[in-house]
């Protein structure tokens, strides 16, 4: 008895001799399914021989098709995540640094664009065509914010329109995007994050973790004790719980409905409804005005002004608020300060080597190795002097534009509490019990803060 089956892909032919057979037998059984194509005389025999009884033989095969190929973008750079990043000088593993968010800029070269390639027909055993499997892969294709240039055996040098991140979308296009979307919260799932453009966060910014933003950060819940820093606008729904490693800044304005032992940094505004014990510098103004309203146990330093429903608490923790100046400056001044104190204390200890090495001089004669000390040692007064005058010019500068743009003021609507410190360019205002609020402004003739 002769049986002979066909693969489903059409591509070979089996044969199951049980018992005696003929070749003849074989030869009809062949034609009558039509097996025209790649037919192995020796494998027929070797079935009709019975070498392998009851076992199916392939008798016939065809040619396999060749797949088409889909095209495909070779990124520039690497996008899967890594494990993390090794310090060099601790020899630790840093578990946030993954990687996988690739920040370009404008014209910056992304990947190049490679096309697909058709498949070739194969054979089947019946002498017919079998069509090439379609690509395992999906075509990828630019998509927004790149622009192509024509490469090298038809490929496209893909370049990004706009400053953003790489991605893959789920068509198979590559593509700029000026928003970085994480789903949840920064954590070891997806590391520490740098970026040109935007990052909206649906989550919270968990404790020891960098996001680094070239325009607007948006948090949809918390940032805890992070170092965050947006190259604009920062906007946190709920609210700000640093601590002594992490920082907070915004280049243009910070807004969060509360902060906590915070460390916030703005360019321009920062608003909030409540704080407790943090440090706030913005060279705009710090507006509490909505919700409670209330700044407590804090230090504030506004460039222009600040705005509050409370200040100071019922405990009459030491609440510092100073307003008139930009915080940067008011830091590089206190630098200038601590330079200056260096300086002085310098030349003074060189004013007296000097006053030796001239007496000296004036008794005897001074050998080569005296004459090269005095030398050296007028030279660096005369460069400490330098420098004594140059810090002195920037303080002063600094000092004259305490009183530039606008005119200051501390407005509280409801209450001020004993403990509060209020200063407005050079003059201070200690409160020693609890008053209705106000509105406290320096008065340029007196040179005092007054309230009304």
């Amino acid at each position: 008895m002769v049986q002979i089956s066909i693969s489903s892909d059409r591509l070979k032919a089996f044969l199951e001799v049980e018992g005696p057979a003929e070749l003849a037998d074989v030869a009809g059984a062949l034609k009558s399914l039509s097996i025209v194509f790649g037919i192995d005389p020796a494998a027929i025999q070797e079935a009709i021989a019975g070498l392998n009884p009851n076992q199916p033989i392939c008798v016939a095969a065809g040619t396999d098709p060749v797949p088409s190929t889909a095209s495909r973008v070779e990124l520039a750079m690497e996008q899967d995540l890594a494990s993390g990043a090794l310090d060099e000088d601790s020899g630790v593993m840093d578990f946030r640094e993954r990687g996988g968010v690739h920040s370009v800029k404008t014209k910056e070269l992304i990947g190049v664009w490679y096309p697909g390639t058709d498949g070739t027909p194969g054979t089947g055993v019946d002498g017919l065509p079998v069509d090439p499997p379609a690509p395992a892969t999906k075509d990828q294709s630019r998509g927004s914010h790149v622009r192509s240039k024509a490469g090298t055996e038809g490929s496209l040098l893909l370049y990004a329109e706009i400053d953003g991140v790489v991605r893959t979308g789920p068509a198979g296009d590559v593509y700029v995007t000026d928003i970085f979307e994480v789903d949840g919260d920064v954590d070891l799932s997806c590391g520490n994050i740098e970026v040109n453009g935007s990052v909206h966060i649906h989550g919270t910014i968990r404790s020891g973790f960098r996001v680094h933003a070239g325009q607007d950060i948006d948090v949809d819940k918390t940032i805890e004790n992070a170092d965050v820093k947006a190259g604009q606008s920062l906007c946190v729904g709920a609210g700000i719980l640093a601590g002594d490693d992490g920082i907070v800044q915004a280049e243009d304005l910070i807004q969060a409905k509360f902060s906590q032992n915070a460390n916030l940094r703005s360019g321009g505004d920062v608003i909030l409804e409540v704080d407790t014990n943090s440090t706030i510098e913005a060279a705009g103004n710090i507006f509490a005005k909505d919700g409670a309203g209330h700044l407590r146990g804090g230090n504030y330093l506004a460039g222009q002004s600040l705005v509050a429903k409370e200040l100071g608490s019922t405990q009459g923790v030491e609440t510092r608020v100073q307003v008139g100046m930009d915080p940067k400056l008011a830091r590089e001044l206190a630098r200038i300060g601590k330079d200056l104190m260096q300086a002085q204390a310098r030349a003074k200890k060189l004013q007296r080597e000097s006053g030796v090495q001239n007496a000296k001089r004036m008794g005897s004669n001074l050998t080569r190795d005296q004459a090269s000390g005095v030398r050296r040692t007028m030279k660096a007064k005369r460069e400490l002097q330098k420098s004594i005058a140059i810090l002195n010019a920037r303080r002063e500068e600094i000092e004259a534009s305490r009183t530039q743009g606008g005119y200051p003021l501390v407005r509280i609507e409801k209450k001020v509490h004993a403990g509060v410190r209020i200063q407005i360019g050079n003059a201070h205002l200690t409160i020693d019990h609890t008053r209705p609020g106000g509105t406290f402004r320096l008065d340029p003739e007196t040179g005092k803060i007054t309230t009304s």
